[in-house]
């Protein structure tokens, strides 16, 4: 009896099942496999030739920890070096369950992000394995989630594994490695796979596992990232979902409404980290601060960089910020989007989206809608890089699966391919020819990565013309097929791989992945043992949140603290130029007020040598001085602020020459007497074009207030000719001339040093301050002002030791005190102080009156104070800091961290977590009920 027409005999359809089989092992194999290649080419070379991964390759290319001599490469990337893995190191190392950062700067809540991403969990390990296997773990995640989504929407293993290489390794997983956004970015494709799944079957399940996804990108550490694919993924679902099931309302709603749940779900559970970050800089007037960049663009420069990432672009902005690279075969491919889109799933909605993201990061054609999308409005708008990464790398999957999946082209076919394939070489070598005039000032990196992209183009172009040739024989077009696909795959490894090795942050392997003391860092160590603090002078020194590692107390760091009006005036008026630089980090080259440091209780002023110098204005331009020799020499009067000056120094210039032998020198001679105060001299084989020349001698005892004349002469046998540097007029009081001359000559740019600096073997200094409070204080005079601008105002202007100021404008200052003060008696003191890990501290207080304990360190409004138990108020005094008031006799003080709103949102979270739980266990007779098949109308049931 012969076959039903249509029906496949039993052994066709178990040996076709058996090769589709076989088929998908190959394709998961090649897949792994180059997976495996791609992982080698970006971390295994670099190991091989005696490099491992660190993002602490900042803090050896800076002082202190530069004098050890630690070889770096890669870029060096800020944001984790002096945020990230401080806290980290400090909360998992060892374990500590805390939201209160006491070595934060002044004191700092801690943000939940790091309890409750998992990927932080990895910190618990040995640093340098930690760090390595989060990059990897992300590249990893990246990948395979978006290949299963590539797969999901129709496409082979080789269109996935195209769009998850690309993907992994684009501009934003790269050059955010270290960040927070990489993670969120990493998650991205789970997200529309599952929602895409969801379209073919209603299912709890997937969007319980949409909650958890969204959760994971909101507590990974940038929610405004979350928002960008959940502001894509909104249209894809409402896109999609009216389209799938537009025929039955019914479902259309359900998807609607599980999709809007799932979001809520994910938003609740991530309330303990989204919760508390929004209340911080939703209050403190940041965000507003920020609502300008909702129309920022990228110049069109910035465009090659989708070619070609390296070239130098203009440095107004930031790689981390402007590079769009997606992978070359991602450019390559672009133009065959449009060969049958409408037949190929999703490639519309994708290509429509690239060409928004490219309106959005160049133009203000969107700008009247971006301003109004919350939770996204107050950031930088050409962040939506990452969107324009997310669509290349979902087209380059299609395009490329498109092309070596089809078995047969047709002659009309051929040429609109053929047409295609060329329009986008020849993109491609117009962009290589245009850009080499860039060549004389790219870096080796940047050059290579051209003629790296040039040779996969090149591979393409060979790879596309072979596919092309219509082959007779089915197993021929295979074969075809098969080794297109692998020399792509080759093509993808090299590119992506090339690319991120380039941009991974390495130290040399011997060293340790945490710096160790140097001599002024264990300098410090030693002598602030009662929890005294150290301000560091100069942006990268001693960089940022770097005393976390070593137990110091900087009241520098990097997080949204300073964003606080009155830390920030705090801050700004220690030094003008604070915050210049960052919102959220400040730096000072110099100290404007001590004062305040005083008050803040800083027992040490750190820094580069020459930063410590007493640094004697300037005036416009530095400009090199006439060429100095036996005959010409340079005079220069100044006046000593301090006693025991012991060193001056200027900068010398040499017209880009170095001198083989020769010497400079200089002689101190008292104005007043013309007696000879100090000679010293340097040879000038030791010193290059542009370096500083430091000049020690004995102390000279009684200099303050003392006028010197100092001459600098060089003996320059080579005739190299030695300049120093002066000002551009005349910048402080004091003759400045030429020996062999009548000229005028503007003042030489010159500092200062007195021994009162303690100069260590790492190229720091140190400097004591005459007095500073203590940490734990008992106040002996009490003064409420009118304002918090008296109160700062009044710290300025002298450093009261045991005097605290309230200010009537603070909750709970006290009223019946304008001024009070009375000495401490011998027995009234501090005693018995335990300082906790999370910033907890008990200690014990002896009064003979009431009196008030003030800690130096941050008052959030979330404090409480315990005295013998029971609850007394913490109020804000000294404008920053906590006070406690203690009745007369002797008393147990407690102080314990308790933010309310935090035992609140993770009492939500817990709650929405159960419910989600529940669900996911209740799942099947859900779908059973959602997916029952309805009776058509008028069917009614028998009785």
């Amino acid at each position: 009896m012969g076959n039903v027409t249509g029906a496949v005999p039993v052994a066709q359809h178990e040996s076709g099942s058996e090769v589709s089989r076989k088929g998908r092992i190959i394709g998961a194999m090649t897949c792994l496999i180059g997976l495996a290649v791609l992982l080698f080419g970006v971390y295994g070379w670099a190991y091989l030739h005696g490099w491992k991964y660190s993002f602490t390759n900042v803090n050896y290319s800076f002082p202190p920890f530069a004098s050890q001599g630690v070889q770096t490469s890669g870029p060096l990337l800020t944001d984790p070096a002096d945020n990230v893995l401080p806290i980290a190191w400090y909360t998992f190392h060892p374990f500590l369950t805390t939201s209160w950062l006491p070595q934060f700067g002044i004191g700092n809540s801690q943000l939940m992000t790091l309890y409750l991403s998992p990927l932080n969990y990895f910190y618990l390990l040995p640093f340098g394995i930690a760090q390595v296997l989060i990059s990897v773990v992300k590249t990893v995640v990246a990948f395979t989630a978006m290949f299963f989504f590539v797969r999901q929407i129709g496409y082979t293993w080789r269109g996935a594994f195209f769009s998850g290489a690309s993907y992994a390794m684009c501009s934003v997983m790269v050059m955010w490695n270290g960040w927070p956004h990489s993670e969120v970015t990493m998650y991205a494709p789970l997200l529309f796979l599952l929602l895409d799944k969801a379209l073919h079957k209603i299912s709890i399940g997937y969007f319980a596992g949409c909650a958890i996804v969204i959760y994971l990108m909101l507590v990974a550490g940038m929610p405004t990232y979350a928002a960008y694919f959940l502001y894509l993924v909104g249209i894809y679902v409402l896109f999609y979902g009216i389209r799938e099931y537009r025929k039955t309302p019914t479902k259309l709603i359900q998807y609607f409404v599980f999709f809007g749940i799932s979001v809520a779900f994910g938003a609740m559970m991530s309330l303990p980290y989204t919760g508390a970050l929004l209340g911080t800089v939703g209050s403190n007037g940041y965000s507003e601060s920020r609502s300008g960049l909702a129309t920022a663009t990228l110049g069109l420069s910035r465009l090659k960089t989708l070619l070609f990432p390296y070239l130098p672009t203009s440095m107004v902005i930031h790689a981390n910020e402007g590079t769009l690279y997606a992978g070359i075969l991602a450019m390559v491919s672009l133009p065959l989007t449009v060969m049958n889109i409408r037949k190929k799933p999703r490639a519309c909605f994708f290509a429509l989206t690239a060409v928004i993201m490219i309106l959005l990061i160049f133009t203000h054609t969107f700008d009247f809608i971006f301003k109004l999308l919350p939770m996204i409005h107050t950031s930088t708008k050409f962040r939506v890089i990452v969107l324009l990464n997310f669509a290349l790398a979902v087209l380059v999957g299609i395009n490329l699966d498109d092309l070596l999946t089809k078995e047969r082209f047709t002659g009309k076919e051929r040429v609109l391919y053929g047409g295609l394939i060329a329009a986008g070489v020849l993109l491609c070598a117009f962009a290589a020819y245009r850009v080499r005039p860039v060549f004389t000032s790219a870096n080796i990196t940047a050059v290579h990565q051209v003629y790296v992209a040039c040779a996969v183009v090149v591979i393409f172009a060979v790879v596309s013309c072979v596919r092309l040739i219509n082959i007779r024989s089915i197993n021929g077009t295979k074969a075809v097929a098969v080794v297109s696909s692998i020399a792509l795959m080759f093509g993808v490894c090299l590119d992506m791989g090339y690319f991120s090795s380039k941009y991974m942050p390495w130290i040399q392997q011997s060293a340790p992945v945490i710096p160790e003391p140097t001599d002024t860092v264990a300098y410090l160590q030693k002598n602030t043992q009662n929890e005294e603090k150290i301000a560091v002078l100069g942006g990268w020194t001693m960089f940022a949140m770097t005393n976390m590692y070593y137990n110091l107390r900087n009241i520098a760091g990097h997080g949204f603290l300073y964003t606080n009006p009155d830390v920030s005036d705090y801050f700004t008026g220690i030094s003008e130029e604070a915050l210049d630089g960052s919102h959220t980090r400040p730096a000072y080259g110099k100290i404007d007020n001590e004062n305040l440091l005083k008050y803040m209780g800083v027992k040490y002023v750190a820094g580069a040598t020459d930063d410590l110098s007493d640094k004697q204005p300037t005036q416009g331009v530095a400009t090199p001085s006439e060429a100095l020799n036996d005959s010409t020499k340079f005079v220069q009067e100044f006046t000593a602020k301090k006693n025991n000056l012991q060193n001056v120094s200027f900068t010398i210039g040499t017209y880009g020459k170095k001198p083989a032998d020769g010497s400079i020198s200089i002689e101190l001679r008292s104005v007043k007497n013309n007696a000879v105060a100090a000679t010293s001299s340097l040879p000038l084989s030791g010193l290059k074009d542009g370096a500083r020349a430091s000049f020690d001698f004995p102390s000279i005892n009684n200099s303050k207030g003392k006028t010197y004349r100092m001459t600098i002469s060089v003996k320059d046998p080579s005739n190299t000719g030695v300049a120093v540097f002066v000002n551009s007029g005349d910048a402080y009081t004091g003759e400045s001339s030429y020996t062999d001359s009548t000229d005028s000559v503007n003042d030489v740019i010159l500092s200062l040093r007195y021994d009162e600096i303690r100069k260590g073997t790492d190229g720091m200094a140190v400097r004591q301050l005459d007095e500073y409070a203590p940490q734990v204080e008992l106040m002996d005079t009490v003064k409420v002002l009118d304002s918090d601008e008296d109160v700062l105002n009044t710290m300025k202007k002298s450093y009261d030791a045991g005097t605290l100021y309230f200010s009537k404008d603070g909750e709970d200052a006290p009223s019946s005190v304008t001024s009070r003060q009375s000495d401490l008696k011998p027995d009234e003191k501090i005693s018995n102080l335990q300082s906790e890990r999370n910033g907890n501290m008990t200690f014990t207080v002896r009064t003979s009156e009431n009196r008030y304990v003030l800690v130096n360190e941050y008052d959030d409004g979330n404090w409480a104070a315990y005295v013998d138990g029971q609850r007394t108020k913490v109020v804000k005094g000294n404008y920053l800091f906590r006070a406690v008031e203690i009745p007369a006799g002797t008393h147990t003080v407690e102080l314990k961290y308790e933010p309310a709103s935090l035992k609140k949102m993770f009492i939500v979270a817990g709650i929405a977590t159960v419910l989600l739980v529940s669900l996911f266990v209740l799942r099947k007779p859900i779908d059973d009920v959602l997916n029952r098949p309805r009776k058509p109308r008028g069917e009614h049931a028998e009785v």
